[in-house]
């Protein structure tokens, strides 16, 4: 300042200008420096700003106040838990365990419990608090330390606590679920393979969290409102997330379908032993034997198997409840095209087990146990089915060789390829040449469908059909493309561009003009056969197209995310019905408009609108009881008539359809 006056008495006013704003950039730079214009610190570097220190990813809101670092936690790549791990459970490595603790107050009702954790050395810490000070006893230095009621214990993880575990990014509220710790002595977390898909993970190198909750409200709420069985329906589209998967599918298919050659048999010795594996009791064997031999008096007798060989749709309908109903079309075998459970026995009649039955689709098995039973019995059934397979399929046996890759008659490949080029030469007289090229070079794809019904070598029993049958993985274009031919690789939606002479053509490999399907990126070869080395450099630019979205995909949905975290973290649902922000402004008058829960409605037969129970499903199951057990009910009792159910049908539809159209308070009275 005495400087710019210096300056202004001796009317040096350009000097004067210089200096202000010198002053100016270094009130300016306090407050804002991303442009790193001042470096006043120490060895010329640019100084943090405040607006630095404030916003942004490792600003003091975002870093320090909106997420914290927390103790308790831990990460480590994580593996599959294979054939014990149930989908309530998580393998914990035994030095994770031997770190995090969960304290316990020692109360005279639960002393000897606390001193037997003594004894076997599973508590690491005591905090003892006197009249006058509050101290620690590690025990990993004081070796004669005695328990007191009214002490506080840390204690070491054990089979059966409860954890918090989670896959970032953390983009939904089943990204993060509540498991029970198993211990096992590897490195890795083991997570049931029913979570990979809520969870977005795979076993090629991800890593995972876990969380170790620190006070009792904390640990009843996870294991409460955060439980896996909570998570297997997602609201996004009414239908599950968490399901069987992968060898789960594919032995529950072989069990349950009918093939050329006949069904799948079990050998009574297996057939126990699996059962007693998976936790099978006795009882409910010899009870769903009795229900089952209504269907298989040829293998059952008295309640026991009387024949060397038991029908496998025996063995999985031993997992199912005793009172499920169940019918679903689903085509996969065009001779049973209806997947039949009756009183929980599969009926020999019956499709086999598919995706569509135990996958994520609307209205499988998993999705009607949630609604129609509870969380907990569409849990359970997750877990015995893939167990059961698990410990199956090894006696069975499943696997795929190149054998399975190979079409027993090519004359439908040759075919197809003769036919598709002669199209090519008639398609070039046409105006809209390119876009009908492109929409026939895209349908012979469909020779997937004609090759896998009859010309694959092993029938029915093939494993690459099989593995697509059972919507385990693959698909009929990977079909097509490891049997018959790769098909046409395009580039942001078009064949590959002539680039190379000025036009002409699209590789060195091809004469100039050349109009053939393979110039412009039509791969004739199949995977089993190899391909040529231009069709792999086509191959190869269709691929990049695919590394490059996947790249932008992922920050994409990031962003989106945070964008919908940070709209609605503050958004509350009050007593009255109505969905408000911090400032007591109405976002909506009811939640989601209609005041249901996504999760909880039905598409019922007979009703144009979700409702929140399905009436058909809910006779079903009390005429299966009924069946049952006859002699414990009124003799009064009796079928409910299809007029009754159109009654009740009728009743649902007005009082909780029509009167929410009218009025909001009969919107906020029903009570889903």
């Amino acid at each position: 300042v005495k400087q710019i006056n210096k300056y202004h008495k001796n009317n040096r006013e350009l000097d004067r200008k210089i200096e202000m704003s010198k002053i100016e950039m270094s009130v300016w730079s306090i407050i804002d420096n991303r442009e790193e214009l001042s470096k006043i610190s120490s060895e010329g570097r640019a100084h943090k700003s405040l607006f630095q220190r404030i916003a942004g990813k490792n600003g003091r809101v975002t870093e320090n106040i909106v997420g914290k670092r927390v103790d308790f936690t831990a990460r480590s790549v994580i593996t599959s838990g294979g054939q014990v791990l149930r989908a309530d459970s998580l393998g914990v490595p035994q030095g994770i365990a031997d770190i995090h603790t969960k304290p316990i107050h020692v109360r005279t009702w639960n002393y000897e419990y606390c001193q037997e954790l003594y004894k076997t050395k599973q508590i690491t810490r005591i905090i003892r608090t006197t009249a006058t000070e509050q101290y620690t006893i590690r025990l990993d230095v004081v070796t004669n330390a005695e328990i007191r009621i009214g002490d506080i214990i840390e204690k070491k993880l054990q089979d059966g606590d409860i954890v918090v575990f989670n896959r970032q990014p953390t983009l939904r509220d089943a990204s993060m679920v509540a498991l029970k710790v198993r211990l096992h002595d590897d490195m890795s977390l083991k997570v049931p393979l029913a979570l990979t898909r809520q969870l977005n993970a795979d076993f090629d190198g991800d890593e995972c969290n876990l969380h170790t909750s620190q006070s009792i409200l904390a640990t009843i709420e996870n294991e409460i409102f955060m439980n896996s069985a909570q998570h297997i329906i997602t609201s996004q589209r009414n239908g599950p997330v968490a399901s069987i998967v992968q060898d789960g599918r594919v032995g529950s298919y072989i069990l349950t379908e009918t093939f050329s050659d006949g069904p799948t048999f079990v050998e009574p010795d297996v057939f126990y032993n699996v059962l007693d594996t998976i936790g099978i009791s006795t009882n409910m064997i010899i009870d769903t034997l009795g229900r089952a031999r209504k269907w298989y008096s040829e293998y059952i007798s008295d309640r026991l198997i009387i024949t060397g060989k038991v029908p496998g749709k025996l063995l999985l309908s031993m997992v199912f409840p005793y009172d499920l109903c169940y019918e679903k079309f689903t085509d996969t075998n065009t001779n049973y095209k209806y997947v039949k459970i009756q009183d929980g026995i599969i009926l020999p009649d019956s499709g086999p087990l598919c995706k569509k039955i135990l996958g994520e689709s609307q209205s499988s098995i998993i999705h009607v146990l949630w609604k129609d039973y509870n969380p907990q019995t569409s849990l359970k059934l997750i877990s015995d089915i893939q167990q059961l397979v698990d410990n199956w399929l090894p006696h069975h046996g499943f696997s795929i060789g190149i054998s399975d890759c190979m079409a027993v008659n090519n004359d439908k490949i040759a075919e197809t390829l003769v036919k598709l080029s002669s199209d090519v030469e008639f398609l070039k007289r046409d105006s809209n040449f390119e876009i009908n090229i492109t929409e026939k070079l895209g349908s012979v794809m469909s020779i997937g469908h004609r090759l896998s019904k009859d010309s694959m070598n092993k029938g029915d029993r093939n494993a690459l059909n099989i593995m697509r049958k059972s919507g385990a993985k693959g698909s009929v274009i990977n079909l097509s493309q490891i049997t018959a031919f790769v098909g046409q690789q395009n580039v942001n939606g078009n064949r590959i561009a002539l680039t190379l002479c000025r036009g002409a053509r699209t590789a060195p490999h091809f004469a100039k003009n050349d109009t053939t399907a393979e110039s412009r990126g039509f791969v004739s070869n199949s995977y089993i056969k190899g391909l040529l080395p231009v069709e792999m450099f086509h191959h190869a630019s269709g691929g990049r197209e695919g590394c490059i979205s996947t790249a932008l995909k992922t920050a994409e949905s990031g962003y989106i995310q945070k964008q919908i975290a940070r709209k609605m973290e503050d958004l509350v649902v009050r007593p009255d019905g109505s969905v408000r922000d911090p400032h007591n402004n109405i976002i909506q008058y009811i939640y989601g408009d209609d005041g249901f829960d996504a999760k909880k409605i039905y598409s019922s037969k007979g009703i144009e609108y979700p409702v929140p129970v399905d009436i058909y499903r809910l006779v079903d199951r009390l005429n299966s009881s009924y069946r049952q057990n006859r002699d414990a009910f009124d003799e009064l009792i009796r079928k409910l008539l299809q007029e009754e159910i159109d009654v009740i049908l009728s009743f649902i539809k007005t009082q909780v359809i029509d009167e929410q159209d009218t009025s909001i308070g009969a919107r906020v009275s029903i009570n889903i």
